[in-house]
């Protein structure tokens, strides 16, 4: 009798385990996930080229960072980002006044070519975009 109830309840348990939504990442989140630069970016119908890129890193944990300079002092700007399809949305924590990226949903696009990875994120007004890039994986 306690083998039978053994072994059914090892069923249930393992079945159970099986059923369970797997927990981590997606595809495309894991894609846009780690460092990227951004040296240029688009604002109305002017492209502005940076001499200093700017490094961008979106954590595993949907928490980012921006690395920049104001004055030649390194400057860090922290965000949260959530991915859903092709919408990434930005939100910074406290409320820095000039943000690299501001607060917004954008529309997410990447592509690889032979040595890189190109994300461009264009904000849903249409009025800029930003151009990331890094080494391939």
């Amino acid at each position: 009798m306690k083998y039978i109830l053994v072994t059914i309840l090892g069923f249930i348990v393992f079945s159970c385990k099986q059923n369970t939504k797997p927990e981590g990442l997606s595809a495309e989140e894991n894609e846009i996930c780690g460092g990227w630069s951004m040296c240029a970016y688009l604002s109305g119908e002017t492209v502005i080229q940076s001499n200093v890129c700017k490094g961008i890193f979106f954590n595993t944990d949907g928490s980012g960072s921006i690395s920049l300079q104001n004055d030649g002092s390194p400057v860090k700007q922290l965000f949260n980002w959530k991915l859903n399809k092709n919408l990434l949305t930005l939100t910074y924590y406290g409320l820095d006044i000039n943000k690299a990226l501001p607060d917004s949903d954008y529309i997410f696009l990447q592509n690889q070519e032979d040595n890189s990875q190109n994300m461009n994120i264009h904000s849903t007004d249409g009025f800029s975009a930003f151009y990331l890039s890094r080494s391939s994986k």
